[in-house]
């Protein structure tokens, strides 16, 4: 039961109609099968490595909890409409 891409793109198209992947990433997928590569993980794809992990930022975020996002957020009438802005100051205080 060898199908192209094409037509294994139509099945999966049929099957799962607007959320199936484009014709391209089935290409990519065949390409990867054909190379007998079968791990479906996610992989790293380069990008910029990690400054820290996340167990260093949270021992930071433990010792000064000034360093929270929502203890900095000042709201101006350029990221924020008028409106909208106490509301959210409101909730940010909430938080804390």
């Amino acid at each position: 039961m060898k199908k192209s891409v094409i037509e294994a793109h139509r099945m999966l198209s049929n099957t799962y109609g607007e959320v199936a992947i484009n014709e391209r990433t089935c290409s990519e997928w065949f390409q990867h099968f054909k190379n007998s590569d079968f791990d479906v993980e996610d992989r790293h794809n380069g990008g910029r490595k990690k400054v820290f992990e996340d167990a260093e930022l949270e021992a930071l975020l433990d010792q000064d909890s000034c360093q929270k996002r929502h203890d900095k957020v000042i709201l101006q009438h350029d990221n924020a409409r008028p409106h909208v802005a106490k509301v959210v100051k409101t909730y940010l205080e909430t938080l804390k």
